[in-house]
């Protein structure tokens, strides 16, 4: 019939799966940007509590330093990135998904209330058994050569993505309800075709509360890089974010 989707689980893991791909290749050489603009301050005189400060000198070769990304610590966590958020994104998406149905059925809770509890309760599980491959990366990603599984970084991490997730997904849920006007996830389930107005019911909202959320919890993910890349543990976040 013209106008309905068939939506099956498999077609929505595939596709899951090959848009973390895509998007882990194509993204990755600014992530690693943004890792080593958050981690080279640590290692120059505006950080004082660095175990090894270098001379008055580095700072003049902080600028070329930061672009090494596009070769040398973009390829080496890219071996780590690629699976690793593969796996993050379609275990997160799965847990979220199936915690969110359970809560809606089988409690009185609002749509909004049971999708911030599915989002922290998905993310916590996803850092929990995800935060050894992410420390590893962070490192391959400045170029650190401590390769050491370890699990670093846990607790700030918690910090920065339970609340964002929680806040973001049941933002994103609202603003879907609304501008579709009912239950958008009914419609869904209905087979009601969104292909036409995907851009402004997912990828526009999705893009605008992702920056907005990450702006926000910029500090604590400054934090979470330096603590990853240098395994620092004793600091707290105003002395670490220097």
């Amino acid at each position: 019939e013209k106008g309905v989707v068939v939506r099956k689980k498999e077609t929505v893991l595939a596709a899951s799966a090959l848009a973390s791909v895509i998007s882990t290749a194509v993204t990755n050489p600014i992530e690693v940007a943004k890792l080593n603009s958050q981690y080279f301050p640590l290692n120059c005189q505006f950080y004082p509590h660095s175990s090894n400060p270098l001379p008055i000198q580095a700072i003049d070769n902080l600028s070329p330093a930061m672009h090494r990304f596009s070769l040398e610590g973009s390829l080496h966590s890219l071996k780590i990135a690629l699976p690793q958020v593969l796996f993050s994104n379609i275990l997160y998406m799965q847990i979220y998904e199936h915690t969110r149905e359970t809560l809606v059925r089988q409690t009185n809770l609002h749509s909004l209330l049971a999708t911030s509890i599915a989002a922290a309760f998905g993310r916590l599980l996803v850092v929990s058994a995800n935060i050894p491959l992410e420390s590893l990366r962070i490192r391959l990603s400045n170029e650190v050569k401590d390769k050491k599984i370890n699990f670093h970084g846990y607790k700030i991490t918690l910090v920065r993505d339970l609340p964002f997730s929680a806040v973001f997904w049941s933002s994103l849920e609202w603003y879907r309800n609304w501008r579709t006007q009912g239950e958008y996830r009914e419609s869904v389930k209905k087979g009601e075709d969104f292909t036409w107005r995907n851009f402004t019911v997912n990828l526009l909202p999705g893009l605008f509360l992702g920056g907005l959320f990450s702006a926000v919890s910029t500090p604590f993910d400054t934090l979470k890089t330096r603590v990853q890349s240098k395994g620092i543990k004793e600091y707290s976040i105003v002395k670490s974010l220097g």
